[in-house]
């Protein structure tokens, strides 16, 4: 794998089944080497991914890392092809970890997204910074603050920019920066969430995909009025047969059984 300067033209994997065919994922996992003196093309350049799912690209804000990104998917081709995600014991070999400064962000098909649907998202990501901060697995309310601000949008809100009765122009305008927990003003064609730690932890990543997914099915479905993280806790847990890692690792409840630091094998689903 050859480390690249922009994105390929992408091609969706999907596949029928439980999960929504019409939303796809995509992933950017920011990775440095370990030890400065080793070279970061010779450590990606061994490798290789079955279908070319995943290239690397580089990243201004790492010192000598790399970021790992994949093409789009639906959840149900995922789950048909999880072990992909064995590339991070490549990276784990050859002394690649997700630092403290690296993160791992997660892009939606805005095609996917309503207005309003992208309204509820907003408030159950900005109403309750402090538990995101717990959910993001980052260390420091200084990392999160720098690369995925859960108060910005707040503070806007605070001195009269922005309202709630509003919330439909920030939607429209992509009243949002590029440093936001969540990003409206991306590529024209996505919606990005910015809050997790880069990982090498294949259980970890599955997590945040699983939380992530959670996230907009249960905006999608349920009243602006009555979006909480209580509630998301509790559709999550009601919905263990679509979101297993999200709830086998506690993540919701601030003391997540994978590390983010560590590499762990894949374990089943």
């Amino acid at each position: 794998m050859r480390i690249g300067y922009s994105n390929p033209t992408f091609k969706a994997r999907l596949a029928e089944g439980k999960y929504p065919k019409e939303l796809t994922l995509g992933f950017e996992n920011e990775v440095e080497l370990m030890d400065d003196c080793d070279d970061i093309e010779d450590a990606i350049d061994r490798l290789h991914i079955k279908d070319e799912f995943l290239y690397a690209k580089e990243d201004g804000s790492l010192t000598n890392g790399v970021e790992i990104n994949s093409h789009p998917f639906n959840f149900n081709w995922f789950l048909e092809n999880r072990t992909i995600l064995n590339f991070t014991s490549h990276l784990d070999r050859n002394g690649l970890a997700g630092e403290r400064t690296c993160g791992f962000h997660i892009h939606f098909n805005r095609s996917y997204f309503s207005d309003k649907h992208q309204r509820r998202l907003l408030k159950l990501v900005y109403n309750s910074p402090r538990f995101w901060e717990k959910v993001s697995q980052r260390d420091g309310e200084d990392s999160i603050s720098r690369f995925a601000s859960l108060t910005n949008l707040l503070e806007r809100m605070r001195v009269g920019e922005l309202t709630w009765s509003r919330a439909n122009k920030i939607v429209r305008e992509g009243r949002t920066s590029h440093y936001d927990a969540l990003d409206l003003r991306g590529s024209a064609s996505t919606i990005e969430f910015r809050i997790f730690q880069g990982t090498t932890n294949p259980n970890l990543i599955q997590t945040y995909l699983e939380v992530a997914l959670a996230m907009v099915e249960y905006t999608r479905q349920t009243p602006f009025n009555e979006i909480t993280t209580t509630k998301f806790i509790q559709y999550v847990y009601e919905n263990k047969a679509l979101y297993p890692k999200a709830v086998r690792s506690n993540i919701l409840k601030g003391k997540c059984k994978y590390r983010w630091d560590k590499y762990q094998p894949l374990t089943r689903s």
